[in-house]
């Protein structure tokens, strides 16, 4: 048991160092100038401030937008942003220009380690300690988890499904060779972080989880294991209900349609893996296109080497072939043949992205590595099969192609500095703020209304603000004539107007700016500009924390029944 115990920590002893090595950059100058560092900063920036004023879960960011708004996480998936804040008070880093940079390099970091650390729990379930070991570290250092999403995106919001994905699956284990008692509680809660981590992630791995029932050693049949897993399932969706009804009820606001229309830079179409036509075309995105290609290419090629190397071994078949299967369909979906089923299905276009199958391909080929690993570690060099020895050579050198390709991504990767602009970064602006002129959505544009009165118009007479909250306005109007009032926000559905006295005023967006237009009666009144919860708000709240019972109650029953049968 000792020796065990020592066994144990000297594999997350080796991970934790596998992700100081990989992420090193990030715990020394923060978050590099990637893709989307802008957005994510400036996101950040927004739910930090608000979170520790007191507003528990921010959807409406007021800073956004040269300080105009943003109902960004109305949409966006709270949890990347909610980590580094909480760590905040733990970091205790110096309140400078480049603090809220370190914070999410941090974070970034730490999904990298927690991501390993996931991988080998589960990856314990099917493989020797090592060979887990040595797994869940290749499954950190994939060139799409380091390279793509973490130096060359910053894609924040995609490093933390990596956690929750081998996460799901160990629990998923767990439950169905009956495992320890709260293994439920597990999977409802790591299914809920996945969805609260990144919806479109969510979305195409779910099919995989639950195909994985069928193949994962159970002490039920299939049907009957699908049966043991769904209700947790089931429960990490009312968990993270909080976050997705929202998104769900607010995306005819914020449509799809209307940003693949206006900026074919987020049609899928045009993300294939290699497409050649796009490369031929020059546009700005071939390298990356090429990049992602080639990643995708080698981790499915080591996936399949692991197939070979595991051979015939009768107590692997059905799980090795479960995972070639995965690694080679989500693949697949990354090719421009699979363009029908993006057509026909209607929820693959919102993944955007077709290279974001890469996640899931990561995760299929980590299995397959880790029983490879297990093969070597026992066999060798006493079988000298040509497939074991193709597929052992074939892992050697994609290995040393990933650390290659991790070392010079890590070095050669843009270093974001303070000084670089935070005002305008809203990628969804052309989804949400159609009313406002396309001349106004420029960082100019935003400029130069961010500059205008707090409360404006032709009218005549006084205005004063009282209160300046992120979905709660307050003002005097002391007005001759009932005349529009024009409030320095932009306007969204929601937003509603209200006197003191509770008569309902008529909000409309202001021509061109797409500013807030409230109509004032005339006199002295007091005017309560604010955007309540709505429906789908207080009720994706309310199956939450009814969730949370659910599962502290399921949970504690599931443990007091595993005690009395130790009894």
């Amino acid at each position: 048991m000792i020796a065990g115990k020592h066994a144990r920590l000297w594999s997350f002893l080796s991970i934790l160092a596998a992700s100081v090595a990989l992420g090193f950059p990030l715990l020394i100058r923060g978050i590099p100038l990637g893709h989307d560092t802008l957005d994510h900063l400036q996101r950040y920036s927004c739910v930090a401030a608000q979170f520790w004023e007191g507003e528990v879960y921010p959807r409406w960011l007021a800073r956004m937008n040269s300080g105009l708004g943003s109902p960004a996480l109305f949409v966006y998936a709270p949890l990347p942003y909610f980590a580094p804040a909480l760590l905040r008070p733990l970091l205790r880093l110096p309140v400078n220009a480049s603090r809220e940079s370190l914070e999410l390099g941090i974070s970034i970091w730490l999904a990298i380690a927690l991501s390993g650390v996931a991988a080998y729990l589960w990856l314990r379930t099917m493989a020797s300690r090592w060979a887990a070991t040595a797994a869940a570290i290749l499954y950190m250092a994939m060139p799409y988890h380091v390279v793509i999403d973490a130096y060359t995106r910053a894609a924040v919001a995609e490093m933390w499904p990596f956690v929750w994905m081998p996460l799901s699956l160990y629990f998923l284990s767990q439950i169905l060779e009956g495992g320890f008692a709260l293994a439920g509680a597990g999977l409802a809660v790591s299914y809920a972080l996945l969805i609260l981590s990144h919806l479109m992630i969510a979305l195409i791995f779910t099919p995989v989880l639950l195909a994985a029932v069928f193949f994962v050693p159970s002490q039920h049949g299939g049907w009957q294991a699908l049966k043991a897993a769904s209700p947790w399932l089931l429960l990490g969706m009312g968990l993270s209900s909080a976050y997705w009804l929202p998104a769900l009820a607010h995306a005819t606001n914020v449509s799809q349609k209307r940003l693949d229309a206006l900026d074919p830079r987020y049609r899928y179409d045009g993300h294939f893996a290699f497409a050649w036509r796009a490369w031929a075309g020059h546009s700005g995105n071939d390298l990356f296109l090429w990049k992602t290609s080639w990643v995708g290419a080698s981790t499915l090629a080591a996936a399949i080497c692991g197939f070979l190397l595991t051979g015939k071994a009768s107590t692997l078949r059905t799980r090795r072939i479960f995972w070639l299967v995965a690694a080679l369909a989500s693949f697949a979906m990354m090719l421009p043949f699979s363009n029908f089923l993006w057509k026909i299905i209607p929820v693959l276009p919102m993944i955007q992205f077709p290279w974001r199958f890469s996640s899931v391909l990561a995760v299929a080929a980590a299995p397959l590595l880790a029983m490879a690993a297990d093969i070597v570690l026992e066999s060798w060099p006493k079988s000298y099969r040509i497939g074991r020895v193709a597929g052992f050579a074939g892992i050697a050198a994609i290995t040393l192609v990933w650390a290659a390709t991790d070392f010079k991504g890590m070095v050669s990767t843009p270093r974001f500095t303070p000084d670089m602009s935070l005002k305008f970064g809203d990628t969804l602006l052309l989804a949400w703020a159609k009313w406002s002129d396309f001349p106004y959505l420029t960082p100019t544009g935003f400029a130069e209304l961010s500059q205008r009165a707090a409360v404006g118009g032709r009218w005549q007479g006084s205005v004063s603000v009282r209160a300046w909250q992120p979905r709660d306005i307050e003002f005097t109007s002391d007005i001759q004539g009932g005349e529009w009032l024009t409030v320095r926000r932009l306007y969204y559905p929601g937003w509603i107007a209200r006197t003191g006295e509770g008569r309902d005023l008529h909000v409309e967006p202001a021509p061109g700016t797409g500013l807030i237009a409230v109509e004032a009666p005339p006199g002295e009144h007091i005017v309560h500009l604010t955007m309540p919860w709505n429906w789908a708000e207080k009720t994706g709240m309310a199956v939450s924390w009814a969730s949370v019972l659910i599962a502290a109650m399921l949970g504690w029953k599931a443990r007091l029944s595993g005690s009395l049968k130790r009894d």
